[in-house]
């Protein structure tokens, strides 16, 4: 199903088989599944296994924002105690906001702002900060 203009709730059928446009997994009871690869569905859009954990594991889904989710992973980059390079932490980022108003010119300015980086030295959440600055609220803040 290709339908940009359906809801998330679209695209589940009864059986919680389909996670996302076009993408459909068969549940665990269907078939015992030991594992999922999902590969590069979740490289450029990784926003759509936002429920993942309801799904396969029937866990509360909480419902977090983009802004939650970006915050939590510049919190968890802060926790390591010597640091990747730049451009493997803003890897997971890249695509974030893929589909979304304003995504590819996140993406193209994360780019930009990463080379600009290895000669003026902005730190990870520095470069993190500018792009959601570009970002319409509504897309940070909203859950879907």
């Amino acid at each position: 199903n290709n339908n940009n203009n359906k809801s998330d709730d679209d695209n589940h059928n009864d059986n919680n088989d389909t996670v996302s446009n076009s993408v459909n997994i068969p549940t665990y009871e269907d078939h015992k599944l030991h594992s999922v690869m999902f590969g590069r569905a979740a490289w450029h859009n990784p926003w759509m296994f936002r429920h993942t954990d309801s799904i396969f594991f029937g866990e509360q889904d909480p419902g977090l924002t983009r802004r939650q989710i970006v915050t939590d992973y510049l919190e968890y980059v802060e926790t390591f105690e010597k640091q990747p390079p730049v451009h493997m932490l803003l890897g997971p980022l890249q695509y974030f906001f893929s589909g979304e108003y304003g995504g590819k010119n996140a993406r193209k300015y994360l780019g930009e702002l990463h080379e600009k980086s290895k000669k003026e030295g902005q730190s990870f959440s520095e470069i993190v900060n500018a792009v959601l600055a570009t970002i319409p609220e509504s897309i940070l803040d909203s859950s879907n």
